[in-house]
């Protein structure tokens, strides 16, 4: 069993099977959900955060951007980037399908303050096969990031605290070869993307 105080963070789409995972093992979790971007939750979730100290916390399929002082109450803060470390920030169910990208995958990798720019632990990359549409992009997105998930799991189940899980990562950071992009993308980049798109080729994947 996995006794360290630990905070899972998640939005409504993949949280249940998140804690499902996590509550199995951990005997110390809190489960915190918020939803893009209802500001007045968002000020609750990160008032709950700084109220005691973590020394595991997760982010996973999760839009919430955590501040410096939230960071600080947090011995080991790892987030599941649902994307290739090609693809900082968001779009990563539609920039594959525009830019033609030959992969996609997951991101295990810890949380600074600068957006997707932690130390890369560990990264599951898989082929973009066949025709996709945006809408099965994300669930082969989701279905990445929940096989992280798993993977950092077994992680946690075979270390005995949170020194041992944190050494365990940086074993497996040694055999990382990405990195990120130092290019960010906002949900401003991607709408104008889609609307240009949509002028042009109404019937991309990217708009299915």
């Amino acid at each position: 069993m996995w006794s360290a105080k630990t905070l899972l963070l998640t939005d409504q789409n993949l949280g249940r099977d998140a804690h499902e995972r996590l509550s199995a093992f951990c005997t110390d979790l809190t489960w915190l959900s918020w939803v893009h971007p209802d500001e007045d939750a968002r000020s609750k979730v990160l008032a709950r955060i700084d109220a005691e100290p973590w020394e595991l916390a997760i982010s996973f399929y999760s839009d919430l951007i955590l501040p410096q002082s939230s960071l600080e109450r947090m011995a080991l803060p790892l987030n599941i980037h649902p994307a290739l470390p090609v693809i900082r920030g968001v779009g990563y169910d539609v920039v594959p399908l525009i830019e033609g990208h030959a992969t996609v995958g997951a991101t295990l990798h810890h949380i600074e303050r600068r957006i997707d720019s932690g130390r890369i632990y560990r990264v599951l990359e898989i082929p973009l096969d066949g025709e996709h549409t945006a809408t099965s992009l994300r669930l082969t997105n989701q279905h990445s990031s929940l096989k992280m998930l798993d993977l950092l799991c077994s992680a946690m189940r075979a270390s005995d605290h949170v020194g041992q899980l944190r050494q365990r990562l940086e074993q497996q950071a040694t055999t990382t070869e990405k990195s990120w992009n130092p290019t960010y993308t906002c949900r401003r980049t991607v709408r104008a993307l889609l609307d240009e798109i949509r002028t042009g080729c109404p019937e991309h994947p990217c708009l299915r």
